[in-house]
């Protein structure tokens, strides 16, 4: 339990104050170190933090809050902003990006860490509205695949999936479904992601390759039935957003399909995301039909996974104008 001194410190945090000085900035840094000092925040706690984060969200994009506060702010909970935790990984970014395959993987498989210290702020993560869209969005991709593999009425199904990451979902739906018949190309730029995928779809050699390759430079000698790309259009602006869903349309077949993810403007997650330095390009459902458009698709829909959160761009390569 955390000392008293760090329950009042987590109580005052509820109180609503004006932003002035810097007195917030130090009442944010004596609470987060309180939950450091005790091991990082309980359920009970969730709701005040995620309030906490909202205020320092919104106070850095108002400008009260420096790049240098808000640094000194993620220093106050220690190692709980290390390579030892999911947040702090984000932040530092190990790999060189955000959203990298072994943190992808780790959501996927709700991992946390091994030290008792440092455990409880992994818990908070993976309860974030974020990181269950992008564990759903696994389910959601699996699911597609097995349609589109039904609708193909038996003939081998070609999938392309850009920005493959960790591939865990593929693995899954292969070891879940083996009599489907389909053939995945899994294109990534990093090359320990595509070892990392090598390693989990290695029992399934004749069905899943690899290409180490640039989206926007991808050049295939073959058209497919289905495009994916789950995570990469979060990171793009918009005209390259729409030069990448050309391009992926000039890769499916005529009568084939381009689904693309990307994370609702509504997110609930925003906040904390920005807290680990994980920033995206969130997108409503009529910026998303109106890129397509200028995509050159005629005809678009939208969908989403059950919190909401991440949205998918469903196109018929068809539907194309001239």
């Amino acid at each position: 339990m955390p000392p008293l001194e760090a329950l009042e410190l987590l109580a005052d945090i509820d109180q609503p104050h004006a932003l002035t000085a810097d007195a917030p900035a130090l009442r944010w840094q004596q609470t987060l170190a309180a939950l450091a000092q005790a091991g990082g925040p309980t359920p009970e706690q969730y709701p005040m933090l995620e309030n906490l984060m909202q205020q320092v969200h919104e106070a850095h994009l108002a400008g009260d809050l420096s790049a240098e506060t808000l640094h000194a702010l993620r220093h106050s909970v220690g190692a709980a902003m290390g390579l030892g935790t999911l947040q702090g990984r984000s932040w530092l970014k190990p790999y060189g990006y955000a959203g990298d395959f072994q943190l992808i993987d780790d959501i996927y498989q709700q991992a946390c860490s091994p030290n008792p210290h440092l455990r409880a702020w992994d818990d908070f993560f993976h309860t974030q509205a974020a990181a269950k869209a992008v564990r759903n969005r696994k389910a959601y991709f699996k699911a597609l695949v097995q349609s589109a593999a039904q609708a193909k009425g038996g003939r081998p199904l070609k999938v392309l999936n850009v920005a493959s990451g960790p591939c865990r979902d593929v693995a899954e739906l292969l070891a879940e479904c083996p009599e489907l018949d389909v053939h995945i190309t899994c294109v990534d730029l990093d090359e320990q992601a595509i070892a990392h995928a090598r390693r989990l779809c290695d029992a399934w050699p004749d069905q899943v390759r690899f290409v180490r390759g640039n989206a926007l430079r991808l050049v295939l000698p073959e058209r497919f039935d289905l495009v994916w790309s789950a995570g990469l259009l979060d990171y793009f602006s918009d005209p390259l957003f729409v030069r990448l869903m050309r391009k992926f349309i000039s890769l499916a077949q005529p009568d084939g399909e381009v689904v693309v993810g990307n994370f609702s403007a509504d997110n609930p997650s925003m906040a904390y995301q920005a807290w680990g330095d994980w920033l995206l390009i969130h997108r409503s459902p009529e910026q998303l039909r109106a890129l397509a458009a200028q995509a050159g698709v005629t005809n678009s829909h939208v969908e989403a996974e059950p919190e909401g959160v991440n949205l998918f761009l469903r196109m018929r390569a068809s539907a194309t104008s001239a």
